[in-house]
């Protein structure tokens, strides 16, 4: 559209100028045609090819090739195409002449399209720079963010660590002054015991925890609710797979459990909650599967900040080898977390 524009606004002009007594729109259209090929040749095909990789001779080569075309074509233009339109026919062809106007026009439209290719670029490459400070920035505050959360969550390991051994000698203590007044009393407290102490001393490692202990973790979970609801629970917990020796991150079941408690009809003997691990030795894989019906009475109000501080710690540290999905239907619950170790 802009060659079309450019064209016409110089035959009006002209027009108007009265600078030659012949003035024939198809000269303007071949004129300005040749224009628009050098200009774009330059854009498109030259200085992408030859001058952003600094090939100077390449360089000078097409453009003298691109000249010594245009000259012929213009030739070819003005002798043999325009007098097909009623252009006068040209008779007498003075080489030096048409060479000199030719040069200048030559250099005029290569100057146009430099300016504008190196202007393109030019923006190109600070929008390259733009995105890139930009995701420069964003790494950075997001680094930010995790050394803030690092923070924070050292600074809540420190305060979980307040003196923990006084807690399991208190434990302790209640557990034998509970023997001489009821075995279910002393288990539970014993359960509690044991649930706080691998808590503690699961929590020191190098950020990985035997599968084994994150089972025994689960049972003894499901024990102190037992004893919670007179030992009424209806669960039906099932390990498959030589699990031992495998490792995961801590306590990534337990939320999940701990869900499953928390919404769930926990009595009810048609509809027991499930719970299920299978371990893949072959292939390194955990499936984890849980699945409750519905509490009937009200149900206790749930912000999803464990669910979702699950998924965070199994980016952080699986990526994209896990999967977690959770279902809800008008009846039940369903979790269901796969894991490549």
């Amino acid at each position: 559209m802009f060659w079309v524009l450019y064209t016409v606004f110089n035959y009006v002009l002209s027009r108007i100028q009265a600078l030659s007594r012949y003035l024939f729109l198809s000269e303007y259209i071949a004129k300005y045609s040749l224009a628009a090929l050098v200009f774009y040749a330059n854009i498109f095909v030259i200085l992408p090819r030859f001058y952003s990789v600094r090939r100077i001779p390449a360089l000078v080569s097409a453009e003298v090739l691109l000249f010594a075309f245009i000259v012929a074509l213009h030739r070819l233009i003005y002798w043999y195409i325009l007098p097909l339109s009623g252009y006068p026919k040209v008779t007498v062809y003075d080489f030096w002449h048409s060479s000199a106007i030719m040069s200048w026009w030559w250099f005029q439209y290569t100057l146009f399209g430099f300016g504008y290719w190196y202007a393109q670029e030019s923006i190109e490459k600070q929008k390259s720079i733009n995105e890139l400070e930009r995701k420069q920035s964003l790494e950075a505050q997001k680094k930010a963010e995790l050394e803030k959360e690092k923070l924070i969550a050292e600074q809540a390991y420190l305060r979980a660590q307040i003196n923990p051994h006084f807690l399991y000698n208190v434990l302790n203590f209640l557990y034998y002054k509970a023997l001489t007044v009821s075995d279910e009393l002393s288990e539970g407290i014993l359960t509690l015991s044991e649930i706080m102490h691998y808590a503690f001393r699961e929590g020191n490692g190098s950020g990985l925890i035997s599968l084994e202990g994150e089972v025994e973790h689960l049972k003894n979970l499901i024990k102190i609710n037992q004893f919670r609801f007179g030992r009424q629970l209806q669960v039906r917990f099932e390990c498959n797979g030589d699990y031992y020796g495998a490792k995961v991150i801590p306590f990534i079941f337990v939320t999940i459990v701990e869900n499953a408690f928390k919404h769930g009809d926990l009595l009810n003997e048609e509809h027991p909650v499930v719970i299920s691990l299978d371990y893949d030795d072959i292939n390194g894989q955990v499936r984890f599967y849980t699945r409750n019906q519905k509490s009937k009475t009200a149900a206790e109000f749930s912000s999803g900040v464990g669910i979702a501080n699950l998924k965070k710690r199994l980016e952080q540290w699986y990526r994209d080898r896990f999967v977690l999905e959770v279902l809800e239907t008008d009846e039940d619950y369903s979790t269901l977390l796969e894991i490549r170790l």
